[in-house]
C-alpha cells in the first residue's frame, strides 16, 4: 500500500477541503516531510489517517485530555469547552456540518480511494464508510468497507504503524495481554487460536446431536434463557452507555450554564429586589438586637470599661478604707470624742486652783485636734463605714480593672455593629442599582436559576439510574456465568453415541497438534523477531550500553539485559532508551509480518539524543518502509539534520495556522536552498 493523495476537509484544524499530493515515490526516496510548529496541524492529519481506517477507537478516545474519556459521540460532536469534536471549529461557526477524510492508494490488485464521512448535529451524528477499486465490482459501504480496511489494516495494528514517536516507548515496556494479542495476530499466530475456537464449537454441536431428546430439550430451554439474559445484558449495557453519555453532556451544560450565571453577576447586580430587601430587614434587624443588648449591659459600667486606670484607684482607695477599719482610726476617733470630757470634767480632779475657761477650751481642742489628725481627713466616719458593701465595691472594681475579656467582648459588639451598618448600605445601594435593571434582565436570571435547579434534579435522577443500571448489569452478568455453566454441565451429562465419541475424540487430537503446532509456530516466530529486534537496534543505538540484548520470551515480553545477561529494570531505562527500543521493535514487526503499509510518524525525534537521532533520519527512515510520511516540527529537525533526510524525500509540505482552526498546505521545502552569490 502506497497513498498517492490524502485530503482532510472540516476535520480537525483543517478548515474546508485540504489535500495532499502523496504521488511519485521511488527507489531511495521513500519520505514525504510534513513540517509545521505545534499546533498547526501535524497530529490532527495522524488522528485522520486513525480515523479513516478504525473509526473512533479507544486509543483516540482516550488521547483526549478530559478527567473522563469521552464516548463515540462526544468524540465526534464534542463535549463543551474541554473537546470541540470532529467538525472544524471555524466551519461550525460558518453552520457547516460536513467532514471527511479521504485517501487514495495504490495496492498489488490495484488503485482504491476511501472516504470515511461525518454529518454531525446538534446533539447527534451520522457517519458513512464508502471504497472505490479497480478491482471492486461496485462499491463497498459501511460494515463491507470497514472489514475490507481491517483485512488491510485491522485496528488493532494502527499503532504499529501510525504513531507519535513520544507515545511509542508505551510499547516498549507495555507487556499486557492486549499487546501480546496484537503482536500474535500481526505474525499471523492469532488465526491458529480462532481454529481452537472453531473446534470447541463444532464439539458442542456434536455433543448436542448426541443428546436424546429430553436432554436436548432442557440444553435448548438453557440456551434460550441463556440468550435472553445476554439480550438483556446488551440492552442494559446500551442503557448505561446512553445514561452516562447524557450525564457528561449534563454535566457540561451544567458547568456552562453556571459560568454564565457567574458572568452575569459580575457584569450587573441580578438578585432581585426582594430578595435585597429581605437581607436588608436581616441586617436591621440583627443591628437592632445588638444595639440593645448593648444598650443594657454597657451604661452602668461603661466608666469601668472605657477606663481601667480609674477602677484600679477605686481599688486602692477601698483597700485603705477596708484596711483602716480595723486598725487604729476608730479608736482615735472615739478618744477625740469621750477623752477631753474625761480628762477635764469627771472628777476626781487635782486640787489645784481651776483653769481659767479660755485655757480649758485651749486644752480640749488641742487634744482633740491632736487626735483628729492621726485619723485622717479622707476617711468618712465610722458610722458611715459598711465593711460588707465596701468589700462588695471592690469585687465589681476588680472584675473590671483586670478583665480584658470583657473589654474585647463589648469590642467585638461595638465592630459587628459597624459591619452591620456597612453591609446595609451596601444592600440598600444594591437594591436600588436592582429596581434599575431591566425586567427582561431580571426574568433572565431567574429563568436561568429556575433551569439551574431543575437541571441539578435532573442530575441526581440520572446518577441514580446510572447506579440502577451498574447493578443491573453487575446481576445479569452473574446469571449469564451461572447459566453458560449449566449448559457446559448439560453437554457434558451426555452418553454420546459411537459416532459422536469418534468425531469427538478425532477433534480432540486435532486441538491438541493445533496447540502443539501454536506453540512451535510461537517459538519460531519469537525467534525471528527476538533476532530482528537486536539486530534493528544495534542499528539505531550508539551510545548505550547498559542494554546489550533485548528478550523476547513466549509470550512476547520483552526484556532488557546487560552485558552479563542480567535482567535490566525498566525504571532503569531512560525515557530515550525506551523510544529507540520500540522503534526497533516496531522495525523488527514490520519486517516479520511481511506487511507493507506506510508508516506514519507525528514527534519523530522526541526524547532522542542527537548521535541516536542521526541513526533514526540515516538507517530507520529511509528503510522502514516504502512509503514514510514524517511530521517534525522545526526544534526536533533543525536544517543540519534535515541535510541528512532531505535525500530521501520526495514530497515536502509545511504547515501553517496562526489562527489554530484554519490549517494552510504550503508546497514547499522545510528549509529552502542558500543561494550562493558569485562575486
Amino acid at each position: 500500500m502506497i497513498f498517492e493523495s490524502i485530503t482532510l476537509e472540516n476535520l480537525f484544524s483543517y478548515c474546508g477541503a485540504h489535500t495532499f499530493d502523496l504521488a511519485g515515490t521511488s527507489e531511495g526516496r521513500n519520505i514525504v516531510l510534513i513540517s509545521g510548529r505545534n499546533g498547526f496541524g501535524k497530529t490532527s492529519f495522524l488522528n485522520a489517517l486513525k480515523l479513516l481506517f478504525g473509526g473512533v477507537t479507544d486509543n483516540l478516545r482516550r488521547a483526549v485530555q478530559r478527567e473522563r474519556t469521552p464516548s463515540d459521540k462526544q468524540y465526534v460532536i464534542g463535549a463543551g469547552e474541554d473537546w470541540w469534536g470532529l467538525l472544524n471549529r471555524r466551519a461550525r461557526q460558518n453552520r457547516q456540518k460536513h467532514c471527511a477524510v479521504r485517501a487514495v492508494w495504490r495496492e498489488d490488485a490495484g488503485r482504491v480511494q476511501v472516504e470515511r464521512v461525518w454529518e454531525i448535529g446538534a446533539n447527534s451524528y451520522e457517519t458513512r464508510l464508502r471504497i472505490e477499486a479497480d478491482f471492486l465490482e461496485q462499491p463497498l459501504e459501511d460494515t463491507a468497507a470497514q472489514e475490507f480496511l481491517d483485512f488491510r489494516l485491522p485496528a488493532e495494528f494502527i499503532k504499529f504503524f501510525i504513531f507519535d514517536g513520544e507515545q511509542i516507548q508505551e510499547i516498549a515496556e507495555a507487556n499486557r495481554d492486549e499487546q501480546v494479542r496484537q503482536i500474535e495476530a500481526l505474525l499471523n499466530i492469532g488465526k491458529l487460536g480462532l481454529l481452537r475456537e472453531a473446534l470447541k464449537a463444532a464439539n458442542q454441536h456434536w455433543q448436542e446431536a448426541a443428546m436424546d431428546t429430553r436432554r436436548a430439550a432442557d440444553l435448548e430451554d438453557l440456551k434460550a434463557r441463556l440468550a435472553k439474559t445476554q439480550a438483556d445484558q446488551a440492552a442494559t449495557a446500551l442503557a448505561l452507555q446512553l445514561a452516562e453519555e447524557e450525564l457528561s453532556l449534563l454535566e457540561n451544560e451544567i458547568s456552562v450554564l453556571k459560568r454564565r450565571q457567574e458572568g452575569r453577576r459580575a457584569s450587573v447586580n441580578q438578585l432581585s429586589e426582594a430578595l435585597l430587601k429581605e437581607r436588608i430587614m436581616q441586617a436591621e434587624n440583627e443591628h437592632a438586637s445588638l444595639s440593645a443588648k448593648l444598650a443594657d449591659a454597657l451604661p452602668r459600667i461603661a466608666p469601668l470599661l472605657l477606663s481601667a486606670e480609674l477602677a484600679d484607684k477605686g481599688m486602692q482607695l477601698l483597700d485603705r478604707q477596708l484596711k483602716q477599719s480595723n486598725g487604729p482610726a476608730p479608736l482615735l476617733r472615739r478618744l477625740a470624742e469621750v477623752l477631753p470630757s474625761q480628762v477635764f470634767d469627771t472628777p476626781p480632779l487635782p486640787p489645784t486652783l481651776p483653769l481659767q475657761a479660755s485655757q480649758d477650751s485651749f486644752y480640749r481642742n488641742r487634744l482633740r485636734k491632736l487626735l483628729e489628725a492621726e485619723v485622717g481627713d479622707d476617711l468618712p466616719p465610722p458610722s458611715l463605714v459598711d465593711r460588707p458593701k465596701l468589700e462588695k465595691a471592690k469585687s465589681v472594681l476588680q472584675r473590671y480593672a483586670y478583665n480584658d475579656d470583657a473589654r474585647r467582648h463589648f469590642a467585638e459588639m461595638l465592630s459587628r455593629l459597624w459591619t452591620l451598618e456597612s453591609q446595609r448600605k451596601k444592600l440598600e445601594q444594591e437594591r436600588r442599582d436592582a429596581t434599575s435593571e431591566s425586567l427582561a434582565e431580571r426574568e433572565a436570571y431567574a429563568k436561568a436559576e429556575a433551569e439551574l435547579d431543575a437541571l441539578g434534579n435532573k442530575l441526581l435522577d440520572l446518577k441514580l439510574l446510572i447506579k440502577e443500571r451498574r447493578n443491573e448489569s453487575e446481576r445479569l452478568s452473574k446469571l449469564a456465568q451461572d447459566q453458560t455453566v449449566q449448559i457446559d454441565q448439560q453437554r457434558h451429562s451426555v452418553a454420546l453415541s459411537e459416532q459422536a465419541r469418534q468425531r469427538l475424540q478425532v477433534s480432540n487430537r486435532l486441538s491438541r497438534f493445533l496447540d502443539a503446532y501454536k506453540q512451535r509456530l510461537k517459538e519460531s516466530s519469537r525467534k525471528e523477531l527476538e533476532d530482528a529486534l537486536n539486530l534493528r537496534y544495534s542499528q539505531l543505538m550508539t551510545s548505550n550500553t547498559l542494554v546489550r540484548r533485548i528478550a523476547v520470551d513466549e509470550f512476547f515480553a520483552l526484556h532488557y539485559l546487560n552485558l552479563e545477561g542480567e535482567t535490566v529494570g525498566m525504571g532503569n531505562l531512560s525515557a530515550g532508551t525506551k523510544q529507540i527500543a520500540a522503534t526497533a521493535l516496531l522495525w523488527a514487526l514490520k519486517d516479520c509480518s511481511g506487511k507493507q503499509l506506510p508508516v506514519i510518524v507525528d514527534t519523530p525525534l522526541a526524547r532522542i539524543d542527537r548521535g541516536n537521532q542521526e541513526r533514526l533520519l540515516t538507517a530507520y527512515y529511509p528503510h522502514a518502509s516504502q512509503q514514510v510520511i514524517v511530521l517534525p516540527t522545526d526544534s526536533e529537525l533543525d536544517e543540519e539534520k534535515y541535510r541528512l533526510i532531505q535525500p530521501h524525500v520526495y514530497r515536502e509540505f509545511v504547515l501553517h495556522n496562526p489562527s489554530g482552526s484554519e490549517t494552510e498546505i504550503l508546497h514547499q521545502p522545510m528549509y529552502p536552498a542558500r543561494k550562493v552569490r558569485h562575486g
